[in-house]
């Protein structure tokens, strides 16, 4: 809660599950996101690993089931989403579409080794950010 300083200053909010955990404390997800929300009016993105991705903002609420992949290295996966999504968003996509694009990107990125290797699915078009 000591951090919500800080968080008022940015547009968007990024969390793994874990993080967001340990930011709401004792607080139930829902409210933990309202009161972020409620505070700065930012976009709150939580990650989830194999089970997706959420998004919200003050009018919206986005769920992306995860993608069923085989992984080899997890490295990497959660910044491919942040770059994804911010990038997908500079493109003019909704948040939906931004969470759907960094879901796929993030979870291709795990199928190889590395922290770049999801570069290798955007260069072949497969991953359209």
């Amino acid at each position: 809660a000591e951090d919500l300083v800080y968080l008022q200053e940015a547009y968007i909010v990024f969390f793994n599950y874990m993080g967001f955990s340990k930011f709401a404390g004792n607080e139930s997800e829902e409210d933990a996101i309202q009161r972020l929300i409620d505070k700065s009016g930012i976009i709150v993105v939580i990650t989830r690993g194999e089970n997706g991705c959420s998004a919200y903002t003050e009018n919206n609420t986005v769920h992306i089931p995860g993608i069923p992949v085989r992984y080899l290295d997890t490295t990497g996966a959660g910044d491919t989403f942040n770059a994804v999504f911010l990038s997908s968003l500079l493109k003019g996509r909704t948040i939906e579409q931004a969470a759907i694009n960094a879901n796929q990107a993030a979870a291709l990125s795990t199928t190889a080794k590395g922290a770049r290797s999801v570069l290798t699915f955007i260069k072949n078009e497969q991953v359209l950010p």
